[in-house]
């Protein structure tokens, strides 16, 4: 985990890929919102991107599944409304300067780590 940067990006409330082995587009989509939501960290512009260009019809529909085996419909729904959200932002730039996790690690930031 250190040496992957893991550390650094949890000192600085990003989620970032730290792996090269990426499991099923469905399976890493659902990873990705669910630690979004349950984090609040932001995403990083490859994770940002996995998730408006990786995640295709084909994959929001396995998603869907993953989701109906794991949760109640208010938990689909919320991780849904996430991926919406996500793809709402047409691209890095606008996500970075105005979603509401960046907003919030950049106005209250840990002294502890720079």
């Amino acid at each position: 985990m250190y040496d992957g940067g893991a550390i650094q990006d949890i000192k600085r409330r990003l989620m970032e890929f730290n792996s090269r082995k990426l499991f099923s587009r469905p399976l890493t989509a659902y990873r990705i919102l669910l630690l979004r939501l349950k984090t609040g960290f932001r995403l990083s512009s490859s994770v940002f991107r996995y998730i408006k260009q990786q995640v295709d019809v084909d994959a929001l529909m396995a998603l869907e599944k993953i989701l109906a085996s794991r949760y109640d419909r208010k938990h689909r729904k919320a991780l849904l409304l996430e991926y919406d959200r996500l793809c709402a932002f047409p691209d890095y730039d606008a996500y970075r300067t105005t979603a509401p996790e960046i907003m919030i690690t950049l106005q209250s930031p840990d002294p502890r780590y720079p």
